[in-house]
């Protein structure tokens, strides 16, 4: 994303304190450090604080910090860490209400000198940023390197790949998290350990070894105790994925081991086609130890072994569910529910369900963007053209090729997904508006949220128009002949829901009477649509067949998700993505 402006911070002169006794070490031009790891930068006017080691627990570190540079902090940043006044600079991935001043990519403070603050993917649970000076060529670099406590991670592979971007940076000062300054070795020993250490556990893990023989494995010259604890964690799947929280998955009401009543599972089945790769049932026999794990090689084993089953991990259906007699929980591969809800007797029942709300987001928001760039810049129009081999400028009438950057994007059903294509959006530059079940605040992806009843208002003022509901009664046919009406003759429309939200009916005669410009859809009703269908016909429409969440990694954040509300059943905590049977989602 675009970085900030250092405009922003210009009025933000938070602290200006007499000089206080201690002062800092410099260890380059304009770079100042105090006890701890933590320092300052002299941006000319102010300053930048950088809080090191655990020094963002201490209220009074700005004040330190002004006091020692004399000149007011126009903001401060932790990299190991939380803040939480305002005025303290926090990635966007680690934010949250009251916790500071978000950012996303990296935030450019200009003055003397020029710092920036960057936001790497989440790599240490502690903080997941670093500062870096391209005059000085220094690095801040928090507990990434160095040699002080090791944070807890759950992502030590992320880890590695953070560290070998930031050698390419090829820093002449490193500065760890625990005061420890060096050069690109301190980056260079920390990757090399973390490799080493991950790649042994791995091998044990591979062997079947027992936890203690794994740990005792691995060479303490590699790393210390602590940290093969953590990788042994979790590469066994001890510690719930990075992906839970990337994609924002909440615990839902589901039992656990303080409801009355609740006992430990003995029995899950699982179909096969869904663990994919060799070791994986190992891998659940770890997070589930005791508890039998069988494994299904067509729906016909899988509806035999459900007599004493207490969770599916597969598509339901109603045969499966008659037999499954003390069957608690289902696990769907899906994200949409409505064919279970259909199945009698079910909504009203005790089974939980979970699904894959949230998994498919990250390509499915792909797909939504490859569909409008496709219609706006006449990508089909370009191939039927060159099948030809015709050179036809005229064809490609510049009034007629919308930008995304500027333009207004309306997301009917701003949940997981909507949310998702929200981020994308937010990265064209676009304004984003949407609709929800029940209207909501805005929010960072978001300007405004209207309710369902919205949705033709809304409408009127989009550009682009993308539809992510699921299919529920209330729902069904929510595109209809209002909506379409209401929306602009140069609009485009995206369906990556479900078919049944949309009268098709409808949309046809919105695309020939040209009350909107275009469509693309990704689901339809009928599906399949029939061959000789109008909608295959018309050269303003781009069909796929509902293939927008197909990804190479699909099926492995599905795996990461059952593995861990596997983990969460049976040790008695609540679910993941668990399914309202009533609301349909």
């Amino acid at each position: 994303m675009k970085p900030m402006t250092p405009g922003l911070f210009a009025g933000l002169l938070l602290l200006s304190v007499p000089a206080a006794a201690q002062t800092g070490r410099r260890v380059a031009d304009g770079v100042y450090l105090l006890d701890g790891g933590s320092g300052w930068i002299d941006l000319g006017a102010d300053v930048l604080a950088i809080a090191g080691g655990r020094g963002d627990a201490s209220a009074d570190l700005a004040a330190r910090i002004a006091g020692a540079a004399g000149k007011p902090v126009r903001a401060t940043f932790a990299p190991n860490g939380r803040g939480g006044a305002a005025g303290w600079l926090v990635p966007a991935t680690r934010g949250g209400p009251g916790s500071g001043l978000g950012f996303h990519g990296a935030m450019i403070l200009g003055g003397a000198r020029t710092a920036e603050v960057r936001e790497l993917e989440r790599a240490v649970s502690a903080g997941n940023g670093v500062v870096w000076l391209p005059g000085a060529r220094l690095l801040f670099a928090g507990d990434l390197v160095g040699d002080g406590p090791l944070p807890d991670s759950s992502r030590t592979e992320a880890w590695v790949a953070v560290l070998e971007r930031l050698r390419r940076l090829e820093p002449a000062i490193v500065v760890a998290g625990n005061g420890a300054i060096g050069g690109v070795e301190l980056i260079t020993r920390r990757r090399d350990a973390l490799t080493a250490a991950r790649a042994s556990v791995q091998q044990g893990l591979d062997a079947h070894r027992p936890e203690a023989d794994i740990l005792g494995s691995v060479p303490a010259a590699t790393a210390d105790p602590a940290l093969v604890r953590s990788i042994y964690r979790e590469l066994a799947g001890l510690v719930p994925p990075a992906m839970i929280e990337e994609l924002e998955l909440r615990p839902g009401p589901s039992p656990t081991a303080q409801t009355p009543g609740w006992t430990r599972p003995k029995v899950v089945v699982v179909e096969e086609q869904w663990l994919e790769r060799p070791g994986r049932a190992a891998e659940l026999a770890r997070v589930a130890p005791g508890v039998a794990i069988r494994i299904s090689r067509s729906r016909a084993e899988t509806a035999a072994l459900m007599a004493d089953a207490d969770a599916l991990f597969g598509p339901p259906s109603a045969d499966i569910i008659a037999r499954g007699t003390r069957l608690r929980w289902i696990q769907s591969p899906s994200a949409g529910v409505e064919s279970v809800a259909r199945i009698p007797g079910f909504v009203e029942g005790p089974i939980l369900l979970s699904n894959a709300q949230r998994i498919y987001g990250p390509p499915i928001s792909e797909h939504v963007f490859g569909l409008l760039l496709a219609l706006a810049r006449r990508i089909p129009l370009a191939m039927r053209l060159g099948q030809e081999s015709r050179w036809a400028t005229d064809q490609f009438p510049a009034l007629e090729m919308p930008e995304l950057h500027g333009r207004t994007l309306l997301i009917a059903g701003l949940g997981g997904l909507g949310t998702e294509v929200a981020r994308t959006a937010r990265g064209f530059g676009m304004r984003v508006i949407g609709t929800r079940n029940v209207k909501g605040e805005p929010n960072e992806v978001a300007e405004y949220i209207g309710g369902a009843d919205e949705l033709a208002t809304l409408a009127k003022e989009a550009d682009f128009v993308v539809n992510t509901l699921p299919l529920t009664p209330a729902t069904r046919n929510a595109f209809g002949a209002a909506v379409f009406g209401a929306m602009k003759p140069t609009a485009y429309f995206v369906n990556v829901g479900r078919g049944g939200t949309v009268d098709t009916d409808a949309l046809v005669e919105a695309l020939k009477a040209r009350r909107i410009a275009a469509a693309g859809l990704d689901v339809t009703d009928p599906e399949p649509l029939p061959k000789g269908h109008v909608l295959w016909t018309m050269p303003n429409v781009i069909i796929t067949p509902h293939v927008a969440s197909s990804s190479i990694m699909e099926r492995e954040r599905l795996w990461l998700l059952w593995r861990e509300n596997l983990r969460r059943f049976v040790a008695g905590e609540p679910l993941l993505a668990v399914v309202d049977k009533r609301a349909g989602y």
